[in-house]
């Protein structure tokens, strides 16, 4: 192969100053071009070009590897953020001498393997992993503690295995590496020959290592028979059933989108026909290890809840535990809405459990299962009635405020040190009932992760409120003593809207809301230093006329907001106004107009009755601007 390097003021399709170009293996596109168009897979795209150079000056195709895992392809997949990377080389073994004798040069080829070389606990010291594992970016850091953690799970078996894997490795995103690996017949790789050809990332997101490709040099070189799971101590994962299902899974969705010989026809004659070679028997291959593969992964067999047989039973439990078979489809299930996903908890490869919270009387559960591209593969329903009394948090728990786009940081915050304003953000949750108000088990479920645990706040009294944060020193400093805080949420709200789920400890949504910074959401909460503050406790959260933007900057975390009569006028793209009224529960009031300030009568545009609720109105008013001003107020009758 060969480094091409470019200058650096005239990069490489505008990016990049060096290529790799590999004159043999051109098939290997083929794989690559699979793992490139796989659904939810780190791959690169490679091209071909024509290449006059040494030996001798002969032309030849020649493959251009993009990326090969650098820092410009890591940041193009996590939003600009590079993460470390690693490379697995084993331990090699000179066999041959220039000369034949021990005291001649050794040579690369042949080579051999010290075969038992895997992933395994060396300990903390990172001279141990140096020899077989190679830092291949920011070297500088000589970090090799995620590498380390790594391998201690993979000394582990059983429980424990199981258990500390999720916290070191996305076991779905390996799964797509060596699932593909193994369906392309790969040899000369970890876990089905020689220990190397194998590439780490750190995901810059969360710190957890991911399996990158590399070197697919010798594709549909294996049995199509061979078995999906290959060995070494990579394979103790992919056989504890829990995992297994998460691999079989993506195995099943690469057969169902780029490993197939349909999809796979025309690349392969357009490949063909661009390197000069035959791609037939790749596609005789591919149809074989379709076969072999979909025999592997067994029967399909439909979803179904299995609780009491599936037929309806009584509990006087909040929580009914449901339990339930599913195959290696199903990637993820709604309870009701479909957006209401909900985490099954495997207990093997094809049975689940799920804790469903009641609510007193009949409950009709209704489940839906989604594939890995998001069709509807099953479903099942039970009716569970429900003997209990009450849930308080279910009744009265409710979202109050919501700082999703705080103002920028102040000199005297940048100077403390916060210079993000997303550190800033919050959300108030308040008791709107009567009595007082155990927390603990609360969660919000998406938009932003938090669980209460009932320490920091145990329990909220009739009205009281309580805040989440993203940052416990900021959110402190910007609003000394000002509400007690639960707690720190992961993630962080988004600046352009997103749902926000508050469920109560059985995981049942009881106030939800898609906040938004347009379609009738207070443009002053969109970073103009306001929050949005819910009107009224007794009407649903997610509707933008429920909320108004809050009177002061910053907001009003852990006060109850003032409700006052507020208009706030607009103009929409094709001259029209657009008023939006904030009106207090109990009055009514009346919305008026004039063309001048100073003199003339006020003349009433609409009568809003009172309500028993605080509201937004929203009053679109057409104008010809025949005069150069217009003048509107609110007025309570």
């Amino acid at each position: 192969s060969f480094s091409l390097r470019f200058p650096a003021d005239h990069p490489y399709r505008g990016i990049r100053t060096s290529l790799i170009l590999r004159r043999r293996d051109l098939g290997e596109i083929i794989c690559r071009h699979m793992l490139a168009n796989a659904p939810d897979a780190p791959g690169n795209y490679d091209d071909l070009a024509f290449l006059p150079s040494p030996p001798l000056g002969s032309p030849s195709v020649t493959r251009i590897l993009f990326g090969n895992d650098d820092d410009i392809w890591i940041k193009s997949q996590y939003d600009g953020s590079s993460g470390q990377v690693y490379k697995m080389e084993g331990i090699r073994e000179f066999s041959t001498t220039d000369t034949g004798s021990p005291e001649g040069y050794k040579v690369a080829i042949p080579i051999g393997w010290i075969q038992p070389f895997d992933l395994i606990n060396q300990g903390d010291d990172p001279e141990q992993y140096r020899w077989t594992t190679l830092i291949s970016n920011h070297r500088d850091r000589d970090d090799y503690s995620r590498y380390i953690a790594l391998s201690k799970v993979f000394g582990m078996t059983g429980t424990n295995l199981q258990n500390n894997v999720p916290a070191v490795m996305d076991v779905d995103e390996w799964s797509k590496i060596f699932g593909l690996q193994s369906l392309c017949g790969v040899a000369d790789v970890y876990t089905v020959e020689n220990p190397h050809n194998l590439g780490y990332l750190v995901r810059p997101t969360d710190g957890r290592m991911l399996a990158l490709q590399n070197d697919w040099s010798f594709p549909f070189n294996r049995d199509t028979a061979s078995p999906l799971i290959g060995i070494q101590n990579l394979s103790k994962i992919f056989n504890l059933p829990v995992y297994r299902r998460v691999y079989y899974g993506n195995v099943l969705q690469l057969l169902n989108t780029t490993f197939n010989r349909s999809y796979m026809a025309r690349w392969a004659q357009h490949y063909g026909s661009l390197t000069g070679e035959s791609y037939g028997t790749y596609l005789d291959y591919i149809s074989s290890r379709t076969t072999s593969a979909k025999s592997q992964l067994g029967k399909s067999f439909p979803f179904e809840i299995t609780s009491n047989g599936g037929l309806s039973f009584d509990t006087n439990s909040p929580v009914a535990l449901l339990t339930g078979k599913g195959w290696i489809d199903v990637f993820r299930v709604s309870l009701g809405s479909s957006s209401n996903v909900v985490e099954l908890s495997w207990l093997n490869q094809d049975t689940w459990q799920l804790p469903v919270a009641l609510t007193p009387g009949t409950n009709e559960i209704a489940l839906t299962a989604y594939d890995r591209s998001g069709t509807a593969v099953g479903g099942d329903s039970i009716q569970v009635r429900a003997t209990f009394a009450d849930r308080p948090q279910f009744d009265n728990l409710r979202i109050a405020e919501i700082m999703y786009h705080p103002a920028d940081p102040t000199e005297e915050e940048r100077a403390a040190g916060f210079n993000d304003a997303d550190s800033f953000e919050f959300i108030e949750v308040a008791n709107s009932g009567t009595a007082p108000l155990a927390l603990k088990g609360a969660q919000f479920v998406s938009g932003v992760r938090f669980i209460f645990d009932g320490v920091l706040a145990p329990q909220l009294e009739a009205g009281q409120r309580t805040v989440v944060v993203k940052s416990a020193p900021a959110f402190a400093f910007r609003y000394p003593g000002l509400a007690r805080i639960a707690g720190v949420y992961t993630g962080s709200l988004d600046n352009s809207g997103e749902w926000l789920r508050l469920a109560d400890a059985f995981g049942t949504v009881i106030d939800e809301v898609r906040y938004g910074d347009s379609a009738g959401w207070p443009e002053s909460a969109d970073g103009g230093g306001n929050s949005l503050e819910r009107l009224s406790f007794r009407t649903p959260a997610n509707s933008s006329l429920n909320w108004q933007s809050s009177a002061t900057s910053g907001g009003s975390p852990g006060i109850i907001s003032d409700i006052n009569p507020r208009l706030e006028i607009g103009v929409n793209a094709d001259a029209s106004l657009n008023l939006r009224a904030t009106l207090p529960a109990g009055r009514a009031h009346q919305l008026q107009s004039r063309p001048r300030l100073d003199s003339g009568a006020w003349t009433v545009v609409r009568s809003l009755s009172a309500s028993e609720n605080a509201r937004i109105e929203h009053l679109p008013e057409t104008l010809s601007f025949t005069s150069q001003s217009h003048f509107y107020r609110l007025v309570a009758e």
